[in-house]
């Protein structure tokens, strides 16, 4: 069965792999979106075992720093957004953000915008 622990440890040793080649070969946006992957699957695992997620270990260690910072506790869904910012920019990437186009040179040609 798939949904089986092993199974699962497995697929996330082999996404982090994938992704770690991929980063080296230059390929960024394919390496987080694996690593975010592997993440999930984990911290899940962790999660249905009664244990912590590393986003939720780590918010627990930073929350009493940053309430004495800010004076006001961190929601912690702020806090995980933000942690995560990178990989929600790439999984959000769509049709609705802007792109930069080349632009038509007089000869015909096409030019990066300045």
């Amino acid at each position: 069965m798939v949904d089986e622990p092993d199974n699962r440890v497995d697929s996330a040793r082999e996404q982090i792999g994938d992704a770690i080649s991929l980063f080296l070969k230059g390929h960024f946006v394919s390496a987080l979106t694996l690593a975010g992957a592997a993440d999930e699957i984990l911290g899940k695992m962790l999660s249905h075992g009664g244990q912590q997620s590393f986003l939720d270990w780590k918010y627990s260690r930073v929350e009493p720093f940053l309430t004495w910072l800010h004076r006001m506790p961190p929601r912690r869904e702020d806090f995980i957004r933000d942690e995560n910012r990178a990989l929600i920019s790439v999984t959000q990437r769509g049709s609705d953000r802007p792109r930069i186009r080349r632009a038509r040179t007089e000869s015909g040609g096409t030019k990066w915008p300045a």
